[in-house]
C-alpha cells in the first residue's frame, strides 16, 4: 500500500530533520502541571500522564548536534525506507506533513487521562496549544475521513453539543472518537464511549478534577516541573493493572498507593525518578524489606570515578543472599560438595555473609572473565573433595563489607584462606595501618579499615579503598546524589557506558557498527539508585552527569531503531 502511493523521497536533510521530530514524539511518553489542562482531568484517573515544556524541548533538539548525528545514522539504514515512505503519505492521511503534526499536537503541552466508567475504561485526551486547535480539528476530519474509507466505509464526523460544547463524533470500527474545544487553547479527544463527555463534566465542576487529591498535589509540587510526569493512583488502578501485569509484579502493587514518574529532560545530569507512596502497613510485601534504617558506611570507600561499583545495603544484600541460597535450580553433586568443603556444617550462611556490600572495579575484568583468566579446579580423590584451588590475575577489582556478624564473618573467612591458600599471610604497612596479604595462587590484600573489612586483587586498588576510607568525604557527585534520596539507599549503581560498551560481543548482530558503538557510548557514565524508607520508595537513573537528558536519549535512539525494525531487516 505503501509502494503504491508513494513517489519519490524527501530529500535527506528534510528527512533527518523530520525524523528527529518524529523520534521526539515517540520517546516522551509522559506528563507534568498546567492548571487549563488539570481542570478536566477527572479526580478518579487512574492513570494521568502529561508532556510540557515541549517548545523547549523542540528548541533543544532543533539545535542539538546528538540529534541530528542520530538522525543521519538512522536516515542511513535501510530500515527507514518504509518509514520515510510513511511520512510521505501523511499529507495524504492527515493534511499535513510531520512537522505541521507535531506543531499542532505537541506545540504546547499534551496530556492522557485513562478512567473507570460504567463500560469500561475511559481515555481521554488534552491538547493544549494556543492558535491550532481549529487545524488540530481539521486534521482529525480529514484523518477519520482518509482511514474509513480505506476500509470501504466512509464515515463523516457527526456534530453534536454537550453543555454547551460543540464537538464531533465518529465510530471507526470498535473506536468511537470524540473531539471538541472547550476554549482558544485546549482541545479533548474522547477516544472510548463516555471519555469526552466525562471531561466536560469535570471541566463543569460536576466532577472532582485531580487537584482536588491530596495524593496528587503533593505528587505534582515535588515533580510537577519536570518536562516528563506521570501519576497513578494505584489504590483505583489496582484492579486493572493486576489484570494487565505478571502476577509476581501485580501481588507487590498491594503495598501502594500512588506512583509517580518524572523526567527532568533539560536539565544538565536531569535524572529520571519513579517513585512510590506506601501504604501504612507494607508487611509481606517485598517492597518493605528493603526498608534500611542506619546509612552506609562502606560507600566512604568509592572514589565516585570508578567505572563501576554496585553497592547493597544490609536489608537488601539479605534478599540477594536469600534468593541465591532458596534458589531451585539444579546442583550438580561437585557443587554441593564443594560447598560442604569450604563452609563447615555449622555456619549460618545467611546471617554470616549479610551486610553492606561494596563491589567497584575498572571494565578490564570482563574482559579477564571472557578470556577465561579465571581459573578454578577442584581436587578429589574417590569422588571426595581434597582441595580447591583457585588463580587469578591481578586485577583493580576490590570489595568493602560491613558484616552484620563481624565475628562469624572473620571465622568463615579466616577459614577459607586456609583451604584455597598456598602459603601463610604476610603483613604489610600502608599510612600507619598494617594490612594482610596471600597467595591464593593470585594475590589478595585485605584487611580492616575504620571496621570495614576490606579485600581487593590488586594493591593499587586496595591503597585506593584505604585512601577513601581514611579521607571520609564522599565526591560532590555522589553527596548530591544521596541526599535527593527519601532515605536510606538500599542500592546504588554505577556503569562507565563509554567504557563498557566497546566490550559487548556484537557478533550476530549485524547493525552494531563501530559508528554505533562510537556514538552510543558517549552518554558517559549511568547511575542508579534504590531507597525505600518511611512512607516512599524511589528508584533513580541518571543516564549522564554533564549531558542533558534529552541530548543523551539521542545516542540512543538508533539502538532503539534498530531494536524497533529488526524484522525488517
Amino acid at each position: 500500500m505503501i509502494n503504491k502511493f508513494v513517489k519519490g523521497a524527501f530529500n535527506t536533510e528534510t528527512s533527518k530533520h523530520l525524523w528527529l521530530a518524529a523520534i521526539f514524539s515517540v520517546l516522551l511518553i509522559s506528563t507534568a502541571q498546567a492548571r487549563t489542562i488539570e481542570s478536566v482531568i477527572p479526580g478518579d484517573s487512574l492513570v494521568y500522564l502529561k508532556l510540557q515544556n515541549l517548545k523547549e524541548c523542540r528548541e533543544a533538539i532543533e539545535s542539538s548536534e546528538n540529534w541530528k548525528e542520530a538522525a543521519g545514522i538512522i536516515s542511513a539504514a535501510p530500515q527507514w525506507q518504509p518509514m520515510n515512505q510513511f511520512m510521505q503519505m501523511l499529507p495524504m492521511f492527515t493534511g499535513t506533513d510531520i512537522q505541521g503534526l507535531i506543531e499542532t499536537f505537541l506545540g504546547g503541552q499534551i496530556a492522557v487521562t485513562v478512567s473507570p466508567g460504567a463500560e469500561g475504561l475511559m481515555v481521554g485526551i488534552v491538547i493544549e496549544n494556543r492558535g491550532t486547535l481549529q487545524q488540530a480539528e481539521q486534521i482529525l476530519f480529514q484523518l477519520i475521513g482518509t482511514l474509513s474509507s480505506m476500509v470501504g466505509n466512509p464515515v463523516q464526523p457527526e456534530e453534536g453539543d454537550y453543555q454547551g460544547i460543540t464537538y464531533h463524533t465518529a465510530q471507526l470500527n470498535t473506536l468511537q472518537l470524540t473531539y471538541g474545544s472547550i476554549n482558544e487553547t485546549l482541545l479533548l479527544v474522547g477516544i472510548t464511549p463516555g471519555s469526552f463527555e466525562k471531561m466536560i463534566d469535570t471541566y463543569k465542576a460536576e466532577e472532582k478534577a485531580i487537584t482536588e487529591s491530596t495524593a496528587y498535589r503533593a505528587a505534582v509540587d515535588k515533580f510537577g516541573k519536570s518536562e516528563v510526569f506521570a501519576f497513578v493512583n494505584v489504590e483505583i488502578g489496582s484492579p486493572y493493572l493486576k489484570a494487565i501485569l505478571p502476577s509476581v509484579v501485580g501481588a507487590q502493587l498491594d503495598a501502594f498507593q500512588t506512583l509517580t514518574y518524572s523526567w527532568e529532560l533539560l536539565q544538565p545530569g536531569g535524572t529520571q525518578q519513579l517513585s512510590g507512596t506506601l501504604k501504612n502497613d507494607t508487611q509481606g510485601t517485598l517492597i518493605s524489606l528493603f526498608q534500611e534504617p542506619s546509612k552506609m558506611q562502606a560507600i566512604q570507600g568509592l572514589s565516585g570515578d570508578e567505572e563501576f561499583f554496585l553497592t547493597t545495603s544490609p536489608s537488601s544484600s539479605q534478599i540477594l543472599y536469600q534468593t541465591i541460597l532458596g534458589s531451585e535450580n539444579d546442583t550438580t553433586l561437585s557443587n554441593e560438595k564443594l560447598i560442604s568443603f569450604l563452609i563447615p556444617d555449622q555456619t549460618d550462611l545467611l546471617e554470616t555473609v549479610t551486610g553492606e556490600l561494596v563491589i567497584s572495579a575498572d571494565l578490564s575484568f570482563v574482559t579477564i572473565l571472557d578470556q577465561g583468566e579465571l581459573n578454578f579446579a577442584i581436587q578429589s580423590t574417590n569422588g571426595e573433595i581434597g582441595g580447591f584451588k583457585a588463580e587469578f590475575p591481578e586485577m583493580d577489582l576490590g570489595v568493602i563489607f560491613n558484616p552484620a556478624s563481624p565475628a562469624k564473618w572473620q571465622a568463615l573467612f579466616n577459614g577459607l584462606l586456609e583451604k584455597l591458600s598456598i602459603e601463610s599471610p604476610q603483613q604489610f604497612d600502608y599510612k600507619g595501618k598494617t594490612f594482610n596479604t596471600i597467595s591464593i595462587p593470585g594475590t589478595l590484600y585485605y584487611g580492616n579499615v575504620n571496621k570495614l573489612f576490606v579485600l581487593a586483587f590488586s594493591k593499587e586498588k586496595y591503597q585506593s579503598i584505604v585512601d577513601n576510607l581514611l579521607d571520609e568525604n564522599l565526591t560532590p557527585f555522589l553527596k548530591k546524589k544521596l541526599e535527593r534520596l527519601p532515605a536510606n539507599p538500599a542500592c546504588l549503581f554505577q556503569l562507565n557506558v563509554e567504557k563498557f560498551l566497546p566490550l559487548v560481543e556484537t557478533e550476530g548482530i549485524p547493525w552494531w557498527r563501530p559508528e554505533i558503538v562510537d556514538f552510543t557510548q558517549k552518554i558517559g557514565v549511568m547511575f542508579a539508585s534504590f531507597a525505600v524508607g518511611g512512607d516512599t520508595a524511589s528508584l533513580e537513573l541518571t543516564l549522564s552527569r554533564e549531558e542533558k537528558p534529552i541530548n543523551a536519549v539521542a545516542r540512543l535512539a538508533p539502538i532503539i531503531f534498530f531494536l524497533a525494525t529488526l524484522n525488517q531487516q
